[in-house]
């Protein structure tokens, strides 16, 4: 399935010369470069362009799910695109899709932001947190989790043990259900089995400062 050869280039009937692969890559790294976060913009330009071949597919999807955010605000954000394609990733990769759980494989960083169980649309919250957390094991190769203002259950802390390649896990003025009180007076969880070597806890926003860090 992902076997893939230079595209071939025609002009009516007539052939025209294979252009490298290097040069691909190069166009690719100018449409939006390796190691930094994708904008929307860059993202939908590599999205459209992953259809074209599968040379273009293997170079584009990689890139597209290295970074992946998970946002919340459901009940507001029912016609957010972004949203609405990573509810279509993640639906794919529970149905066992080839190319889903390829593009999962990629993932190196992943980002849960605003899942907070508020009055308004608690059971769309609900729903849909519990998707995107059962997608995470099949993210394989992952190594960077946050949270940030999310209610973190016991089907989160389930799927981050499953985690064995995870290096940094974060929490940013999470709610944690059926919790137990630390030493430091941090609410958590009890962690059994993490892969991780240390969990860090944020406070003042856009991770101000740690108000603590336990190590195992």
């Amino acid at each position: 399935m992902f076997r893939w050869t230079v595209p071939e280039r025609r002009v009516g009937d007539r052939n025209l010369p294979t252009i490298p692969t290097e040069i691909y890559l190069e166009i690719f790294e100018y449409l939006a470069p390796s190691g930094k976060k994708l904008s929307a913009e860059q993202t939908k330009t590599l999205t459209r362009v992953s259809g074209s071949c599968k040379l273009f597919c293997h170079i584009a999807l990689p890139r597209i799910f290295e970074r992946v955010d998970f946002v919340g605000l459901v009940y507001h954000r029912h016609d957010n695109l972004p949203f609405s394609r990573n509810i279509s990733w993640c639906s794919r990769m529970a149905a066992g899709e080839d190319l889903a759980l390829w593009g999962a494989k990629y993932t190196r960083e992943c980002n849960f932001r605003d899942w907070q169980l508020e009055s308004e649309g608690s059971w769309a919250v609900n729903i849909f947190a519990e998707c995107f957390t059962s997608s995470l094991r099949h993210m394989t190769n992952l190594r960077r989790l946050t949270f940030t203002r999310c209610f973190i259950t016991d089907n989160h802390w389930r799927a981050i043990m499953a985690l064995r390649t995870l290096g940094e896990l974060a929490f940013d003025k999470c709610q944690f259900t059926e919790t137990v009180r630390l030493e430091d007076g941090i609410h958590i969880n009890h962690p059994m089995k993490l892969g991780v070597p240390s969990i860090e806890f944020y406070e003042g926003g856009t991770h101000a400062y740690v108000a603590a860090k336990i190590t195992f």
